[in-house]
């Protein structure tokens, strides 16, 4: 099973892209990727910050240590690269299952039912 990009958008920024961050500053919004099998209708959510280097200079102290799990870094804001970096990663991976596949996926970001655990009486 392969799996594609069939949706892609953030709830900060309405045209991805024309956007113009502030670079200097640094900047940072949350970009969405429904993806889904590739031989398939609909998909499900896998969520990443977007960010540059100058964000993360801005906003934690020197010295500060953090984690970085579901984030996408880029030095210069390109939406096209963006999309083609992802879109790479995502048909590169095949799996026998969905769950296999989007384990996979949750790599880079977050899934929608990563930690799912059903609901039982």
């Amino acid at each position: 099973m392969k799996a594609v990009i069939k949706e892609c958008y953030s709830t900060d920024v309405d045209d991805l892209f024309d956007y113009k961050p502030d670079a200097i500053n640094g900047f940072d919004f949350p970009l969405r990727f429904v993806i889904g099998p590739k031989d398939a209708l609909g998909g499900e959510c896998f969520d990443v910050l977007v960010c540059n280097l100058a964000y993360f200079q801005n906003k934690f102290p020197p010295g500060e240590v953090i984690f970085g799990r579901h984030l996408l870094i880029v030095q210069q804001y390109d939406f096209n690269n963006i999309l083609d970096f992802v879109a790479k990663y995502v048909t590169s991976l095949e799996e026998d299952t969905w769950d296999a596949l989007a384990n996979k996926l949750a790599r880079i970001g977050k899934w929608e039912f990563e930690d799912y655990r059903p609901y039982t009486v």
